[in-house]
């Protein structure tokens, strides 16, 4: 619950608003990046986001004996990116 489904329709106009949004950013000199939807939690505390944000995050998940947490935003990922 929550997530998107893209039909053909959709999942068109999705693409095309993409690219267009690609195009202008590397137009203006940005770099594209792309990072993982599941982190461990220990990055959500670390950022705070957990402590701020918890309640409203989707419900974590044991994976090998460690807690992950699907990602509720990127910012965390790309401090480590930038690091």
């Amino acid at each position: 619950s929550g997530l998107v489904f893209w039909h053909p329709k959709g999942a068109m106009v999705r693409n095309l608003i993409e690219e267009h949004w690609r195009n202008q950013h590397l137009a203006s000199g940005y770099d594209l990046v792309y990072s993982p939807h599941v982190a461990n939690i220990d990055l959500w505390k670390t950022s705070g986001h957990y402590d701020f944000y918890g309640e409203n995050m989707f419900q974590g998940m044991d994976i090998d004996d460690e807690k992950y947490q699907l990602r509720p935003m990127n910012c965390p990922f790309h401090v480590l990116m930038y690091k």
